[in-house]
């Protein structure tokens, strides 16, 4: 193979192009001849955007007269592309690279963008069509007419339920589900593009139709959001579950007129920050989750040199030293860690757990990943730290913060009737550990919510104040809804332990309160979701929540407003603690009644009890559409992972993996507050992953550390 390959010139920018020849019949061989040519002299070429296919799994074609073997993958979008009449030149990595020789991949990977840009047009080959790909363009192009048209948004919104069909969602899952929209190469491909299509079989579509297409999906689903109904609620899932918000973000950065590159945005898009992207893309070549990026960089970031001769560990290694060095970040610490690598994945040679793992297959390990840039745990401080020359030491200035007390893991509960048994379970362990937090009831109870929905409010993103707002709405309604729903577990309780008490007979092993599931088996029925003890201090009698001794207790429902009183007494917030103080929780639930009750005054709020009850059909479906969106991030930000508690009285959520005694801190330079455990051979410590951590997450642990006596310390990490 390599006899099909001469020299190229770098300094020339010297690339090579194929002329795949005409045939009139598809199934004839395939037959192409490579030249080279100088980028510098504008050639014209249409670059080809594909996947490249199992590599075991060939088909022979014909190069500059020597057969070559070429995955099927490329010999069908071969085909489709070639012309009857007359030749067509192409640039494709497969062909126009010498894949064998190391030195001449690394140079030409610094041409990608150039590549790309100065193509005439990229063909993106998704493969061959199907019974979906018809559908699924009908439904893009006739979104991307409905945006040109200058129908306002509620028109369109009808329009399209008037047309689009529970056959259109599908076709366009499956159409988004190609195996193209995960390979990390393709964001530069099309995001430098100045013009593209996609060729799926026979079919055909620009890409202007998908970009117009998305943002007006985007554009209807934000203002619309919690009122999506039906198949547009189906539709917004599709398109949110895929990589082409990543893709068509970085297609908009790429083509900004020079004037508006003021977007603070744009200049927020650095290249640790495009990294964060990489969890849904795959690479046949690890190395290749770094250097598929480097095209994308601004001239002003971290400038590296792709070396395919570099192990895969010398290149993240080679990636953290590289940010600390410029940037002096060390978030990167935070993306993985030694919990977060899967033990069916091979691992990587001579990589330590302070460096990223980057392949694709890591990131299921996460479901929820904490982006590092949503925080700040270190404040804006840079890094202090070395790393020894081996890349196997890194040396930093850390601040520890507290050694894990309490663990309780997520046992995959991350299912509708699940997950009420795990928040209640959670919620008694923070209750039972309510002595080692030093503030009042009030900053314990919005601390517990905050680390259940890892909360984060990134304003030093410079986000336009519209999302800003738009978070606020949303922290509220979740807010509401876990206050509910917690009133609403606990209430539910109260039939579990009257059932206990009175011997009732249940003619199944498991009963259903309302959706959750229980063990009527033994003395289980009672313990799955709260022992009758809360704790060696605080019984139920203590909370005077007394049962009825003649009649079962009323069955609770998810709208009752009772649910909210309840919430406010097992957190002990009572009378005496209720007058004057305006937690976020009391704050909430004020508004939330003005909203239906305009005449209700806070001045008037002394007890519990002077709180409305409503039983207006009004309330019911907001206070079910609170429930669900708490239930929905709550799942989503606890699945795989650990609740715990410090002994300083901190509430974290970190891996599933964690053990009592393992330790949490702050990386000095690095976003995310990490778990460590002090390592096997006894001289320093191991990353074990990211973690939220309640009250640390935007460098508060930070402040005043010399009146509280507290130091940067030098800590070691293999």
């Amino acid at each position: 193979m390599d006899s099909l390959y001469t020299f190229l010139e770098t300094s020339l920018k010297e690339i090579r192009l194929l002329q795949l020849l005409p045939s009139t019949t598809t199934s004839d061989n395939i037959i192409c001849n490579l030249s080279t040519v100088s980028l510098l002299s504008n050639p014209e070429y249409t670059a080809l955007s594909y996947v490249w296919g199992n590599p075991t799994i060939t088909t022979c074609i014909t190069v500059n007269g020597i057969p070559f073997q070429a995955t099927i993958n490329l010999v069908a979008a071969l085909q489709q592309i070639r012309q009857q009449d007359e030749p067509v030149i192409l640039w494709i990595d497969a062909l126009c690279i010498n894949q064998n020789d190391n030195a001449e991949k690394s140079t030409q990977i610094q041409l990608m963008r150039d590549i790309y840009q100065g193509a005439r047009a990229v063909t993106v080959w998704l493969g061959e069509d199907d019974l979906h790909t018809k559908k699924a363009i009908q439904i893009i192009s006739f979104t991307a007419s409905l945006s040109k048209s200058r129908m306002g948004q509620d028109k369109i919104v009808e329009a399209m339920k008037a047309t689009v069909q529970e056959q259109h969602i599908e076709a366009l899952a499956w159409f988004l589900q190609r195996e193209w929209w995960s390979r990390i190469w393709i964001i530069q491909e099309v995001a430098v593009a100045s013009r593209a299509m996609f060729l799926c079989g026979q079919q055909a579509m620009v890409f202007s139709h998908f970009r117009d297409a998305y943002v007006c999906w985007s554009g209807l689903f934000k203002r619309h959001e919690g009122t999506l109904q039906g198949l547009m609620k189906r539709l917004n899932g599709v398109i949110h579950l895929t990589s082409a918000r990543v893709i068509l973000w970085q297609h908009a950065r790429n083509h900004l007129e020079e004037s508006a590159r003021g977007n603070p945005l744009d200049k927020q898009y650095s290249f640790e920050y495009m990294l964060e992207e990489s969890w849904n893309f795959h690479s046949t070549n690890p190395r290749d989750k770094v250097y598929a990026w480097l095209g994308l960089v601004s001239p002003e970031d971290v400038i590296l040199t792709p070396d395919y001769d570099a192990s895969v560990s010398e290149v993240y290694v080679g990636l953290v030293k590289a940010m600390m060095e410029h940037s002096g970040s060390l978030s990167l610490v935070s993306f993985t860690g030694s919990a977060g690598r899967p033990t069916r994945l091979t691992p990587i040679t001579g990589l330590p757990s302070w460096a990223p793992d980057l392949r694709k297959d890591t990131a299921p390990m996460f479901r929820w990943w904490l982006r590092p840039k949503s925080y700040r745990a270190s404040s804006n401080l840079k890094a202090n730290a070395t790393i020894s020359s081996d890349g196997q030491i890194l040396v930093s200035d850390v601040l520890p913060v507290g050694r894990l007390i309490a663990i309780d893991a997520d046992k995959h509960e991350h299912h509708d009737m699940a997950i009420g048994k795990k928040l209640y379970r959670w919620m008694e362990m923070a209750l039972q550990n309510k002595v080692t937090h030093s503030g009042d009831i009030h900053d314990y109870c919005e601390a517990f919510f905050k680390t259940l929905i890892c909360y984060h409010y990134d304003d030093h993103i410079n986000f336009d104040p519209g999302y800003f707002e738009g978070l606020l709405r949303r922290t509220e309604s979740v807010r509401l809804g876990f206050m509910s729903y917690l009133g609403y577990l606990d209430r539910l309780q109260d039939n579990v332990e009257w059932g206990i008490a009175n011997e009732v007979t249940y003619h199944s092993e498991t009963v259903v309160f309302n959706g959750i599931v229980m063990d009527t088996r033994g003395s289980g029925l009672g313990q799955r979701l709260r022992s009758t003890k809360l704790s060696d201090t605080r019984t139920r009698s203590q909370r005077s929540i007394l049962l009825p001794q003649d009649h079962p207790p009323p069955q609770p429902m998810w709208t009752d407003f009772e649910n909210m009183r309840r919430f406010f007494q097992l957190w002990d917030i009572n009378d005496m603690n209720l007058k004057g103080r305006k937690s976020a929780c009391v704050e909430s639930l004020n508004t939330f009644i003005k909203s239906f009750d305009p005449g209700f005054e806070e001045s008037n709020l002394n007890s519990l009890n002077d709180w409305p009850s409503f039983t207006s059909e009004k309330i019911q479906p907001v206070i079910t559409q609170h429930i669900l969106q708490f239930t929905t991030v709550f799942s989503q930000m606890s699945a795989l992972k650990s609740l715990f508690v410090t002994d300083k009285g901190l509430f974290g959520l970190g891996s599933d993996k964690v053990s009592l005694q393992d330790r949490v801190c702050i990386l000095r330079g690095c976003s995310l507050p990490l778990l460590i455990r002090e390592h096997e051979l006894g001289d320093g410590y191991e990353v074990l992953g990211q973690c939220y951590l309640s009250g640390c997450m935007y460098g508060e642990c930070l402040d005043g550390m010399e009146e509280k006596g507290q130091k940067w310390k030098r800590f070691k990490f293999r």
